[in-house]
């Protein structure tokens, strides 16, 4: 399996936290004034997320951006020790 890349991870890690606190795609780019279509291509990788709009969804879920930061470079690192180790 191949490591995913930091912009991937970070992606993946606000989607888990918009499930940690079941909150909704629709329901978060509400809070951001932007359409869930909008909001849906960011988070899965079909539109870049600038670092400004990276830490404007952080935001709104209640999170800095060096702690998104910070969790997918944890989750990105475990993932390679785990391929080292296999």
């Amino acid at each position: 399996m191949a490591t995913k890349n930091i912009t991937e991870q970070i992606a993946a890690e606000l989607r888990a936290e918009m499930a940690r606190q079941k909150i909704t795609q629709t329901d978060l780019a509400d809070k951001l004034f932007i359409s869930q279509r909008a909001l849906g291509y960011r988070l899965n990788g079909q539109r870049k997320m600038s670092w400004g709009d990276t830490a404007e969804v952080a935001a709104a879920l209640g999170l800095a951006l060096s702690e998104v930061v910070i969790r997918a470079e944890t989750a990105i690192a475990s993932l390679d020790q785990a391929h080292l180790a296999a």
